[in-house]
């Protein structure tokens, strides 16, 4: 039996497959194990350290916005205010899209070339 279609794709029951070698299938999927954020939420969550390393990272975030670093300035303003929206709208909500057509249009009614 050949391994590939006339596309190049594997056909069923190919020589590749795991029913041909079963030791190689990865029968358990990805180790178990704690992630980087159930480490840092177990640190943060640890009564006798936790509470002084929030604050030390709160402390750190503030100085670096006071010496002009933006990228912290801007995360701590969006913490607090919210993110702002990237939407961007026309008059009584109609789309930027919306707009730009109705520009088009106006410019192709008056005679003048679009580019």
């Amino acid at each position: 039996m050949d391994d590939r279609d006339g596309k190049g794709r594997f056909n069923v029951g190919n020589s590749y497959s795991f029913a041909h070698r079963p030791e190689a299938a990865n029968r358990k999927g990805r180790p178990k194990g704690r992630s980087l954020q159930d480490n840092l939420r177990a640190m943060l969550d640890d009564k006798e350290t936790g509470e002084g390393l929030a604050d030390a990272l709160v402390r750190a975030a503030v100085d670096r916005a006071l010496k002009g670093d933006f990228r912290f300035w801007q995360e701590i303003i969006n913490r607090i205010d919210g993110k702002v929206p990237q939407q961007i709208d026309g008059v009584e909500g109609s789309s930027l899209t919306f707009v730009i057509d109705e520009a088009v249009q106006s410019l192709s009614r008056n005679g003048k070339s679009r580019k």
